[in-house]
């Protein structure tokens, strides 16, 4: 799939034909992963939807090609944090998930401070994500939005995280969303994780 195939139009019709909610007014961000039909991880081939209403009233889609929905090769295969298995961030929407705050107190970013969500586990250390439904729980699993610091591969930067490559797609972000806040539309942020393969057809 290519970014350019990614409209407000179509994804607001994918979003609402999965069942799930997309925010309308000035502002009122939507946050949408879409993530690609490989299942290899270490690679940044998903996308984030930035789809919204400017003050004039004009639709923006703004879409990241450079960013995972998956976890990176590091905590897949050299370390598990959990003897479990690798979280895995489940297709879903996770209503008022993020607040901004401090990505491991080091810079602004979007931290999993508003409800719970729901993961896979992943233990047998190879590097191809596994969606056995018998593993899924959901819990505060710190899965927070962040940047990758512009590293070539994931690697160690997403433990279940959903991570921009580069900063300045994360600071984009970040601007709009305190823009929703002025707006009055409150400080949590809505986020749905869709699948190309599942949800996405052309």
């Amino acid at each position: 799939m290519r970014k350019e195939d990614i409209t407000y139009k179509n994804i607001k019709a994918v979003v609402e034909k999965a069942g799930y909610k997309f925010f309308t007014g000035t502002y009122n961000v939507n946050m949408i992963g879409l993530r690609s039909k490989n299942r290899a991880v270490d690679n940044w081939d998903d996308f984030f939807i930035l789809a919204y209403q400017d003050e004039t009233g004009k639709k923006h889609c703004w879409v990241n090609d450079q960013f995972t929905t998956d976890p990176g090769y590091h905590y897949m295969v050299n370390k598990l944090l959990n003897p479990k298995g690798c979280g895995i961030l489940a297709r879903g929407q996770y209503r008022g998930v993020w607040k901004i705050g401090k990505h491991l107190g080091k810079y602004e970013a979007f931290l999993q401070l508003g409800s719970a969500v729901s993961a896979y586990r992943d233990r047998n250390r190879d590097n191809i994500m596994d969606f056995d439904p018998k593993t899924l729980k959901s819990g505060w699993y710190g899965c927070n939005q962040h940047h990758g610091y512009s590293s070539g591969k994931v690697d160690n930067n997403s433990a279940m995280c959903q991570v921009h490559r580069y900063k300045k797609d994360l600071d984009f972000v970040l601007s709009i969303a305190k823009k929703n806040i002025k707006a009055g539309w409150g400080d949590s942020f809505t986020y749905t994780l869709l699948e190309e393969d599942v949800d996405f057809h052309i």
